[in-house]
């Protein structure tokens, strides 16, 4: 009998870590800094891993970005696509450097809300000295961010969403200074729950 509840207990907790990480898809963000420069950005979830791409314009020649982390590699995979072929590179993730100080940021939780179109959302808000950022999380894609905390140190909506511990995804977000100007601001353009390659993962 013992053996029966020690097998149920592990089928149950390993059902529940794969369920923990099912989302699989596309989601189409557009993004802009403080200087009003705008780049479409693509992010390949495929359960517990992810990728995206910067695209610089709408001109489909245009040079493309992608990156990839590899937590077991301690490295992100960046990936040139230019109409004159690609090129591939990998840094250090003790390399990649944070413009961004969270050093005492405050956290706050405000939702959750549910959303016609992408169900339940979680809402952030995180302070620092110089910055206030809130965002949108969306719990249907619900990736754990926290093994990848080494490669966004730029991002003020995932770096609100890995302190915050939640699994999750940030959809729209705005970060603003103390004066109330912009520093970053992301909209959501699409989700699409599709089978993704593992070509975008290499």
């Amino acid at each position: 009998m013992l053996n029966i509840i020690n097998t149920f207990c592990f089928l149950f907790c390993f059902v529940q870590l794969v369920s923990a990480q099912s989302f699989e898809g596309i989601v189409e963000t557009r993004q802009i800094d403080a200087n009003g420069v705008s780049n479409e950005i693509s992010w390949y979830i495929k359960k517990d891993r992810i990728a995206f791409e910067f695209k610089t314009n709408s001109d489909k020649s245009a040079m493309k970005m992608r990156f990839v982390p590899q937590p077991k590699q301690n490295s992100m995979l960046m990936v040139i696509s230019t109409p004159d072929g690609e090129s591939k590179t990998e840094v250090n993730a003790k390399d990649i450097n944070s413009e961004i100080n969270t050093a005492g940021a405050e956290l706050k939780v405000l939702g959750p809300r549910n959303s016609a179109e992408f169900g339940e959302l979680g809402l952030l808000q995180m302070t620092t000295a110089s910055s206030i950022t809130e965002t949108e999380v969306s719990k249907m894609i619900d990736i754990n961010l926290a093994a990848y905390a080494s490669f966004f140190k730029n991002d003020y909506a995932l770096l609100a969403l890995i302190k915050s511990g939640q699994s999750g995804f940030p959809l729209n977000s705005v970060t603003k200074d103390k004066n109330g100007k912009i520093i970053s601001k992301t909209t959501i353009v699409s989700i699409r729950k599709i089978s993704v390659s593992e070509s975008y993962f290499k």
